[in-house]
């Protein structure tokens, strides 16, 4: 992502070009944040984000991922990697386990294969 800002305020004649560079990582954060973007005024909340990822093309990215977002995965169970059946899928999005992760702090996502 690059800003440039068209002329310097003190002296027009001398351009001045702001570089911001995002990595990909960056890039994709910000891409699943605002994917659970909503209006309020006529929309409910979404309970999650699915990801599906047949090929499993990404799965070495999600351990990277989950430091910044609360991402859980459909699988065996495996707490450490915040991964589980179906059932405890729909657990998580009840809030039933508030200390793993409370539905009201920010959306989650979910990864599966299909």
């Amino acid at each position: 992502m690059i800003y440039i800002t068209r002329w310097r305020r003190n002296d027009p004649q001398e351009r001045q070009v702001d570089l911001v560079m995002e990595t990909f990582y960056e890039t994709l954060v910000k891409a699943l944040d605002t994917a659970g973007e909503y209006n309020s005024a006529d929309q409910v909340a979404p309970a999650g984000i699915l990801w599906t990822d047949k090929d499993r093309q990404w799965e070495k990215l999600i351990p990277l991922l989950a430091e910044r977002l609360p991402i859980f995965s459909l699988g065996e169970y495996n707490l450490e990697t915040s991964s589980g059946p179906a059932y405890w899928l729909r657990c998580v999005i009840a809030g039933a386990f508030p200390k793993l992760f409370s539905p009201h702090e920010k959306i989650q996502y979910f990864t599966c294969q299909v």
